[in-house]
């Protein structure tokens, strides 16, 4: 993969690059797992989520697992919440919270 560098974190970020950026939380780096970590909340991705959960229970850096953490925190804040109505009843009979609209 070569040097991870914070421009490219921001580059992978743009483009949704989901694999480059769980990838990239693998730097020994811990400026580039942090950086990672805030681009991965942007994604709305379930494997996201994994990855950052993940770095919450076993990264050995405190600050990184706070940015994984608020990472968290942002996607579930932000996630979609679809409701499923009884069209008989018209009644709510589900309700669930997700990250991408399917």
């Amino acid at each position: 993969m070569g040097i991870i560098t914070i421009e490219k974190v921001k580059n992978w970020s743009q483009k949704q690059d989901i694999a480059r950026l769980i990838d990239a939380l693998n730097s020994n780096d811990t400026e580039i797992r942090k950086a990672v970590c805030l681009s991965l909340a942007n994604t709305k991705s379930a494997e996201a989520l994994l990855a950052l959960r993940y770095i919450v229970k076993n990264d050995n850096d405190e600050f990184v697992k706070i940015a994984a953490t608020k990472s968290i925190e942002f996607m579930i804040d932000n996630a979609y919440e679809v409701i499923t109505i009884s069209e008989a009843k018209h009644e709510v009979i589900e309700k669930q919270r997700v990250f991408q609209v399917v």
